[in-house]
């Protein structure tokens, strides 16, 4: 796992150069720790660790007392953080934007708020930008060891892995990919990975050689394209939010292809309707694996 300010140094270059200039003196064990960089228009500069919310300080602390002399970040700041964000592009990055969130490179997803444009009872754009939340996104080899080696002796079946908010959901399922497609898991498997969001794409890289990775197809165009084009062995989707995309899942399982997908533990009707799904095409596999706390 990378470490320190070597990994978030591609997440500091998108911040104004006043506030970067604080997390630059963070100590590396604090780098560690950040989970999330919550930036609000002028409010006090916060980040989220394995101990909660904090707060930074000119000096390049962190403090878990919120004073009237902290840092604060200006609404034209996260405006002009937004467009650089975006590539300069903001409206080629308009959908993304009205669905709430921007993807960086490396994966990190950003949610966006500000003020809703409606038009005929549709959101059409987002303006005067108010707040900014960067999720950190890092690889954790071996974080999957627990499912891997109770789930996984003989072949692949098809699971949700299910977990709370940041709870790693997306970081076990990443490592998962890896290891089928990379032979870890006895044979090296065919992976098909539906990356609607672009959170996956660091798996173009060198390692999951043996993965196929459709970045942001909706998951129940890509889970049709993967199981008509690609003949995998194993499908992977993150985050299943809705009725339509698990019964694609259904499809797939029905045509013989395993699936491992992640859903959030409180969408309890997401669950159950996959489960129900995995146990009406395979009874072998009705299998949730619940993330309890964080990875």
């Amino acid at each position: 796992m990378e470490s320190g300010k070597d990994f978030l140094s591609d997440i500091f270059y998108y911040l104004p150069p006043r506030i970067r200039a604080f997390f630059l003196k963070l100590p590396p064990n604090i780098c560690d720790e950040i989970t999330e960089i919550r930036l609000r228009a002028d409010k006090p500069v916060s980040i989220v660790t394995r101990n909660g919310c904090a707060f930074i300080t000119s000096g390049g602390r962190m403090s878990f007392i919120c004073s009237d002399n902290l840092p604060v970040i200006t609404g034209s700041e996260i405006s002009d953080m937004v467009t650089k964000m975006c590539g300069y592009s903001v409206y080629s990055h308009q959908s993304d934007l009205v669905n709430g969130f921007i993807t960086l490179k490396g994966g990190c997803r950003v949610g966006i708020c500000g003020t809703a444009v409606i038009q005929n009872g549709a959101v059409t754009a987002i303006r005067e930008l108010t707040s900014v939340n960067i999720r950190v996104a890092r690889e954790i080899k071996g974080c999957s060891d627990d499912i891997s080696d109770r789930l996984f002796l003989n072949e692949p079946r098809s699971i949700i892995v299910a977990g709370a908010p940041m709870s790693g959901k997306t970081t076990v399922l990443k490592d998962l990919v890896r290891k089928f497609s990379d032979g870890l898991i006895g044979s090296f498997y065919k992976c098909a990975v539906i990356d609607e969001r672009g959170e996956l794409s660091c798996l173009k890289s060198s390692e999951c050689f043996n993965a196929d990775i459709l970045s942001f197809y909706p998951k129940p165009y890509g889970i049709m394209t993967a199981v008509r084009t690609l003949s995998p062995d194993i499908i992977f989707c993150d985050e299943l939010g809705s009725e339509s995309e698990a019964n694609e899942v259904l499809n797939g399982i029905a045509c013989g292809v395993k699936f491992i997908v992640t859903a959030q533990a409180l969408t309890s009707f997401i669950c159950d309707t996959v489960r129900r799904s995995f146990w009406r095409a395979d009874s072998s596999t009705p299998l949730c694996f619940w993330i309890q706390g964080r990875i």
